[in-house]
């Protein structure tokens, strides 16, 4: 629509504010072509403001190259005045704009609540504008930090930096050792330290959601120090998180019942300690991934577990042949019994559908209305920081 605009001006009111509040910039092309088309309608609307003012989401994907002069996307971001949430997938062609808007943000844009920089920057040297991006991070809903931005963003420690990061923040993702009061924390680091936890855990945040999926802990007893210092935790995903062992799902055992539960891919944790966690806080899960474990926990889940929606099973092994043992003959009546005892299951998974008896519960779930589908209630929006722009997408 912002095209139709430089063709005819009586075709600016069709391309309306609502069009211009979501854009997803693939090409540096279409970004010229959108800076120029702002500036036209400033011109022709003879407001003043251009329409970039109505943007309130902005993202880039991956791009090969970026053949923008400075001048014209350094103009385009200070028109932003409406901007709220800013999505970055940098790559080497995108790195000399990121270092040229960010310490503009918290002037053109500040409205600004979520910014999320997706990919990794590489080491620049000295950075001279912490100050202008810190009052930027003082006031984020959403931060998602990527690895080595200690390195590029500063003339300072990141640890200063960051420690202006605001206390509205409700989602933070970081890859580095540090902990701030927030809603919802995800560890991007593949190591995640003792320390981390225990400042994490010292802070007593109202915490809601952990996501440690793919992580290795310095210790177990960190978890334990971070579950027993938070009882607000609500939704925990332990998706390939080591090292675990059944010492975790004790430590479950005495905190509030969660809501959401992953902890498939451990092999260390046993049948009769999911049984026992299940039948002491079992009563709100509505989503637990597990491994298959034999038939004893979802027994278990059938008497405890009953307000159930979301059950995905994991062989908890990556052999693509393996058969799994949910789907032979002899467990198929006790699939049919488990999703009749727990009335509020939509969706019960398998994560491998081959063989005869794979094939009979996969009919049975039809046939129940039920959903087969993989659903990850950690993913609702909450890592999306469009959902801080007030925009529909």
């Amino acid at each position: 629509m912002y095209a139709c605009s430089l063709v005819c001006a009586s075709w600016e009111p069709v391309a309306s504010d609502v069009l211009w509040e979501a854009i997803l910039i693939t090409s540096d092309n279409m970004f010229a072509k959108l800076a120029f088309g702002s500036f036209c309608s400033s011109l022709r609307r003879r407001l003043g403001a251009e329409r970039a003012g109505c943007i309130r989401f902005l993202e880039f994907t991956p791009l090969d190259v970026w053949r923008v002069c400075r001048p014209l996307h350094v103009r385009f971001f200070e028109t932003l005045s409406g901007l709220r949430a800013l999505k970055l997938n940098v790559g080497d062609s995108l790195e000399p704009l990121v270092f040229h808007i960010l310490p503009r943000l918290n002037v053109s844009s500040a409205r600004l609540s979520a910014l999320d920089i997706i990919r990794p920057l590489r080491p620049v040297g000295n950075y001279a504008h912490a100050e202008e991006i810190a009052s930027t991070l003082a006031r984020l809903k959403f931060l998602r930090v990527p690895p080595m931005i200690s390195i590029v963003l500063t003339a300072r420690p990141l640890a200063r930096l960051l420690a202006t990061v605001g206390p509205n923040v409700r989602y933070l993702a970081l890859d580095s050792d540090l902990a701030f009061p927030t809603e919802c924390i995800n560890f991007l680091a593949h190591f995640v330290s003792a320390a981390v936890m225990d400042l994490l855990a010292s802070l007593r945040t109202p915490l809601r959601r952990v996501t440690l999926s793919v992580t290795s802990l310095e210790s177990e007893s960190s978890l334990a120090v971070l579950l027993t210092a938070i009882t607000t935790i609500r939704e925990l995903n332990l998706r390939v998180c080591q090292p675990l062992t059944d010492a975790t799902l004790v430590v479950l055992e005495k905190h509030p019942p969660l809501h959401y539960l992953h902890i498939a891919f451990q092999p260390t944790m046993t049948a009769s300690s999911i049984v026992s966690f299940l039948h002491a806080r079992g009563s709100e899960l509505r989503f637990l991934g597990l491994d298959w474990h034999g038939p004893a926990p979802f027994a278990a889940i059938s008497s405890h577990a009953r307000n159930i929606e979301h059950i995905p099973v994991s062989l908890g092994c990556l052999d693509p042949n393996a058969l799994a043992p949910a789907s032979t003959r002899e467990n198929v009546q006790f699939v049919k019994e488990l999703v009749l005892a727990c009335r509020a299951c939509k969706r019960l998974r398998q994560c491998r559908r081959r063989g005869g008896g794979a094939d009979r519960v996969h009919a049975f779930l039809v046939e129940s209305g039920l959903r087969h589908g993989y659903v990850d209630p950690f993913d609702d929006g909450m890592d999306h920081p469009g959902q801080f722009a007030g925009v529909g997408l």
